[in-house]
């Protein structure tokens, strides 16, 4: 792991505490632009140090996991795979704490990717045709 990136402390993981990034996250699902994540992955069953990933992901939201449940926040992403058998978009979240940074890049997403059924979205977005929340 690289001795510059610092791993964020264990009580990041609360719900209440949104990563230092948040805004940027915010932002860039209201201009529909890509983002830079910078994030450790879980422990391994060894209990082994998490090891830093960096993708380049589009921001889909920032709340609980299931709708109406207490569980704690996370962010949610997607990242479009180009494979062998076409487009496939691949969704993961991640605790505030596994995240290192996020940085909004100047590379557009397009929301139709997600197809119609957008709803029960946390953050508020307007997508257009596509605009869930109304």
């Amino acid at each position: 792991m690289p001795e510059d990136v610092p791993l964020p402390v264990p009580h990041d993981f609360s719900p209440r505490l949104p990563h230092k990034d948040h805004l940027a996250f915010v932002d860039a699902i209201h201009a529909r632009k890509c983002i830079r994540l910078t994030f450790c992955k879980e422990k391994d069953e060894d209990g082994q140090d998490r090891e830093v990933e960096v993708k380049t992901c589009i921001p889909l939201d920032y709340g609980p996991m299931l709708y109406g449940n207490a569980t704690p926040s996370r962010y949610q992403f997607a990242v479009k795979d180009i494979g062998v058998w076409g487009h496939r978009i691949e969704r993961f979240s991640l605790f505030p704490g596994q995240i290192i940074n996020m940085e909004k890049l100047d590379v557009d997403f397009e929301p139709a990717i997600f197809g119609p059924d957008q709803s029960h979205w946390c953050i508020y977005r307007h997508w257009g045709l596509y605009r869930p929340n109304t």
